[in-house]
């Protein structure tokens, strides 16, 4: 299925809210999230892992990200954590940060040996190639010399992305907890409108 940029960012952010993400940090993943799909990454399913694994939020990405990058951003030293789950998500953490880094390295090392390395220099951002999964050790570093496999990353869906459908039920279903009971005890409490429509 099809969705929009959009509805993938605001149903991302929802969803963290959904976990238990503080609001500061569910913006930052929810726009990492649209990020990665827009630059043809399997988003969604980074995502979930990262959702799934915030049960321990002292060693989730969706904290321990946000942080590094300030970190790096105020002192310039290396940065290392991990191993983390749902860290390609740390690819778009970096190209959404604001302030974003004018020179940095990111590096994510899984259990196997295979690496992928993202470059950020001024408004350029590249891509060395490497296919990791799992669980990845992630580095923050000034970036090195540059590789010769490397593609620069830009927009490749300006329709939208095509997400798996159960990956998308999935993500509404944490989304949903956001909501309030559609009853009259939520009403008395609060939710949504009055009981008449002049309230």
């Amino acid at each position: 299925m099809r969705v929009s940029l959009n509805e993938l960012e605001s149903t991302g952010r929802k969803a963290a809210i959904g976990c238990g993400v503080p609001m500061g940090l569910a913006q930052d993943a929810a726009r990492a999230l649209a990020w990665l799909g827009e630059a043809g990454s399997p988003a969604l399913p980074v995502l979930l892992d990262a959702l799934s694994a915030y049960r321990t939020p002292d060693t989730s990405i969706l904290v321990l990200g946000p942080s590094a990058i300030d970190r790096f951003l105020v002192d310039g030293l290396d940065q290392r954590f991990g191993p983390c789950d749902g860290a390609l998500l740390m690819l778009g953490l970096v190209a959404c940060a604001n302030p974003r880094p004018e020179r940095i390295a990111v590096t994510l090392s899984d259990a196997d040996g295979c690496r992928a390395v993202m470059r950020v220099t001024g408004d350029q951002v590249t891509l060395s190639e490497g296919d990791v999964s799992g669980p990845c050790e992630i580095a923050l570093s000034p970036p090195p010399a540059p590789e010769r496999s490397q593609r620069v990353v830009r927009a490749v869906c300006p329709g939208g992305v095509e997400v798996a459908e159960a990956d998308w039920r999935a993500l509404e279903a944490y989304a949903a907890r956001t909501l309030v009971p559609a009853d009259a005890r939520s009403r008395e409490k609060g939710a949504g409108a009055g009981l008449v429509d002049r309230d």
